[in-house]
C-alpha cells in the first residue's frame, strides 16, 4: 500500500519522465518507497 505521497512523488517522476525525455527506473524507485516507509515505522 503506496501513501498518498509516494503516489504524488511517483507520478511527478512519470511527469518528468514526458518532460525529460528519460525513463526513470520505477522498479529501482518502488524500492526506495519501501525503504521510506519502513524507515518511517
Amino acid at each position: 500500500i503506496m501513501s498518498p505521497l509516494l503516489k504524488e512523488i511517483e507520478r511527478c517522476i512519470k511527469s518528468a519522465n514526458l518532460i525529460f525525455e528519460t525513463d526513470v527506473d520505477l522498479e529501482n524507485i518502488n524500492d526506495v518507497f519501501e525503504k521510506i516507509e519502513k524507515a518511517k515505522f
